[in-house]
């Protein structure tokens, strides 16, 4: 087992440990707050965030962490190290859904080195459903490998999942008016989000704004299963950025995603 394999089996042991004991018990239970952005935090964020920081910084202690549940300032503090190793970390992707009762959320944890994505691991407690990937070494659910299934030769015919809601100018209202897809779906929990199209149950995607902590190791997931993503500007985001935020634009083969590119391009001009 080398470095990398190594990490990810520890993170898949500490993920799915946190899953199972802060987030199951708590679903639609969990008290929450209200942070200065409008975004909802439950006391489950910040166990399974306290639990996951304490075991990777035991083991790891040289890496830094980045963590959703942490101010902008350490945020960006530790977005500086993702050339020389980093931790990032959604302790529950789909806050909103797992406070109202919503089965539909996970653990996201990703490992960045020389601002590249290189392990990652997304863990839906509800379906037990553990995805994970390395570099150059393949994406797995539950031990079986995530590889392109048959899809639609083009957007038209695929499933979208479409965040409406922060999308640029008028392209929401475009995409509205004149769907390039047969169907639409938004599920608000973004890693997860990218896992399942990795596994072929959606086909293409679109997101105007998203954390890092959001999409980083669903990114890696999709992109080892074959996949292809970028932002509306049609930058890769298998290579960290040096910012936090960014759009997302994917699909599960490239020559979908480069017909959905195209497409998203046309309906914004």
């Amino acid at each position: 087992m080398n470095e990398l394999e190594e990490k990810c089996a520890a993170l898949i042991d500490a993920v799915r440990e946190a899953g199972k004991r802060f987030l199951l018990p708590l679903l639609n239970k969990a008290r929450s707050t209200t942070k200065a952005d409008g975004s909802l935090v439950t006391e489950a964020d910040l166990a399974v965030n306290a639990f996951l920081c304490d075991r990777l910084r035991q083991r790891w202690p040289q890496v830094a962490v980045l963590s959703e549940e942490t101010t902008g300032q350490a945020q960006l503090q530790a977005l500086s190290h993702a050339g020389s190793g980093l931790w990032c970390i959604d302790p529950l992707d789909g806050t909103s859904n797992f406070s109202y009762g919503a089965p539909y959320f996970a653990v996201s944890v990703a490992y960045i080195v020389g601002h590249a994505l290189k392990a990652a691991v997304v863990y839906d407690p509800v379906r037990d459903e553990m995805f994970h990937a390395v570099s150059a070494g393949g994406a797995w659910c539950n031990g079986s490998r995530l590889e392109p299934a048959a899809v639609p030769d083009t957007p038209h015919e695929a499933i979208a999942c479409i965040d409406f809601k922060r999308l640029p100018g008028t392209l929401g209202s475009s995409l509205l008016a004149k769907p390039g897809y047969s169907s639409q779906r938004n599920f608000g929990a973004c890693a997860l989000e990218l896992c399942w199209l990795a596994a072929g149950r959606f086909h293409v995607y679109l997101h105007g704004g998203m954390k890092l902590w959001d999409y980083a190791a669903g990114a890696l997931v999709l992109s080892e299963a074959g996949g292809m993503l970028s932002d509306l500007d049609g930058h890769s985001l298998t290579r960290v950025p040096d910012r936090l935020t960014t759009s997302v634009v994917a699909g599960t083969t490239p020559a979908l995603y480069r017909q959905w590119y195209e497409y998203i391009a046309g309906a914004s001009s």
